[in-house]
This record gives structure tokens, C-alpha cells and sequence, in this order.
């Protein structure tokens, strides 16, 4: 139990109340947090009284969510209690403290996710690995927060010589498929999988950050790849498992592939079939 947590449910159980506990992990900008909905649908169903929080902005930390929310508490007579104070967002003192208060929490929240963002910046120009996952082939150093090759590199290697050798991504797929080759992640063969990892300059030694960015267009998180300018290639920041030849020749053979026409690349002309 979190401290935050124990200290609201130390506030019922000393005034007797009677509660239902709603906890989640996730960004208080966030407006569709399963368990926040949860206990709004309550609350507009006039379950409770009064809601126990640790701060208003754990509601939220943006100003319009934060309004909304307002709106559903006042509409459904509910209080608000924090272990410092008790508000009444119908009381005309109430709400504009509580709207100042949120006001300052958002310019709070923006001031530590810049300083968040050129912290981590900083951190991958350092040559650390910043990624979710390691790729295959290699695992993550805690210690050194840099990459080391993982007993599956020289799976990596094999599909790099096999593709400069003349197969093609379906061609390595169905082989690595067929023989039944496996990974420590269990990865499943196909040749969009396996075109990722060859276009992967992590395998050249290099690490590069920031070549996606992820955005919430109507409720939706959506990926986008980002301007060259803004990602941060640092080189030579681990052990590779292809030369820079052999990467760049891959990357070579890629551009000549993709650049012939559809009916060449499948492999068909007039006389298929």
C-alpha cells in the first residue's frame, strides 16, 4: 500500500466512513482512466456522499477535464475531501480556488515534463539505451544502461548474410519459419518483421532516439515518424552485430529492391501463370 493511499483510507476509517477504494497507474491528464470513469459513473448513479482524494489533481491535471469532472461532482451533490481541506465545488469560494489550484497544477505539470524531456534528451546523447525493449539479439545492461549482444545475435547476423547473399525478407521468413529458428521473445517470422530488423541501425552499433513520436488524435494514440532533425543518432554507443558495411550494403539492396516495379518484384511477367 502506497502512502497516499493509506492516509485516505486512515481519514475514513477515523470518521467512520464507508468507501470504495479506486486506484490506478496512469497520467492525471489522462480523462479516460478506466477507474476515474468507474467512480464518475458512480457518482452521476448518486453512490457516494463525498469523494476522498490526496489532491485536486489527482482528478486531474488538465484544466477542461478538470471542468468536466467539476461538473459531474456539483451536479450529483457530492463533496470533495482532501486530508488538508474539504471543498464544495457548488460554493462560489470553492470553485475559484479550486480552478486557480488547477490552473497551477497544469503549469506545474508542463515545467516537470520539459525538464523530463531534456533530461532523457540528454540521456540518449549520452549513448544510453532508451528504449522500451531491447531489440533481438541483444539485452539491456542496467548498470552500464547500455545494449549487450544476447544469446540471440547470431540469428541477427545469419538474416543480415542471408539477405546480402540474394533472399528476400519472405524468403528468410519462411526458412527461419520452416527450421523452426526461435528467439528469447518468441518471434514470430514474417517478412514485415524481418525488414524492420534489417533497416534496424541498432545492429551497427548506433543508437538512435527519438524516430517516432506518439499522439492522441480523438481518443486514439497514433504514431508518427519525426523529422529527421529532431532525432538524436549517437554512434558506436555498443557492440555491433553487423559491420557498417555489411548494415550499409543491406540498406543498399533494400533501395534497388523497393525502387523496381511490383510485377518484378514478385517475380511475374507475361507469361506467369
Amino acid at each position: 500500500m502506497n502512502r497516499q493511499q493509506a492516509v485516505l483510507i486512515d481519514l475514513c476509517e477515523k470518521n467512520q466512513w464507508e468507501y470504495e477504494l479506486f486506484k490506478e497507474v496512469g497520467s492525471s491528464q489522462e480523462y479516460d482512466r478506466p477507474q476515474l470513469q468507474e467512480m464518475l459513473e458512480n457518482i452521476r448513479a448518486f453512490m457516494y456522499d463525498g469523494i476522498v482524494i490526496a489532491d485536486l489533481d489527482r482528478l486531474s491535471r488538465n484544466t477542461v477535464h478538470f471542468g468536466q469532472i467539476k461538473e459531474i461532482i456539483v451536479n450529483s451533490g457530492v463533496i470533495t475531501i482532501t486530508p488538508s481541506k474539504t471543498y464544495d465545488f457548488s460554493k462560489d469560494d470553492d470553485d475559484f480556488i479550486s480552478d486557480v489550484q488547477s490552473v497551477l497544477s497544469k503549469q506545474e505539470y508542463k515545467t516537470i515534463k520539459r525538464r523530463l524531456v531534456r533530461g532523457t534528451r540528454q540521456s540518449a546523447k549520452d549513448g544510453n539505451w532508451l528504449g522500451k525493449k531491447a531489440p533481438i539479439g541483444y539485452k539491456y545492461n542496467r548498470d552500464t544502461k547500455r545494449l549487450e549482444p544476447s544469446e540471440d545475435a547470431h540469428t541477427i547476423q545469419r538474416m543480415f548474410q542471408e539477405y546480402i547473399g540474394g533472399k528476400s525478407t519472405k524468403d528468410i521468413a519462411y526458412d527461419f519459419d520452416r527450421e523452426g529458428v526461435t528467439t528469447s521473445v518468441g518471434m514470430v517470422w514474417t517478412p514485415a518483421g524481418v525488414t524492420r530488423m534489417l533497416s534496424n541501425i541498432v545492429y551497427a552499433g548506433h543508437s538512435l532516439y527519438g524516430r517516432t513520436t506518439q499522439k492522441k488524435v480523438n481518443g486514439k494514440r497514433v504514431v508518427e515518424k519525426t523529422r529527421e532533425e529532431e532525432q538524436i543518432l549517437v554512434e558506436n554507443t555498443h557492440e555491433a552485430l553487423v559491420s557498417q558495411e555489411d548494415y550499409d550494403e543491406v540498406q543498399r539492396i533494400k533501395k534497388q529492391r523497393n525502387s523496381r516495379p511490383v510485377p518484378l518484384k514478385l517475380g511475374k511477367h507475361k507469361f506467369s501463370s
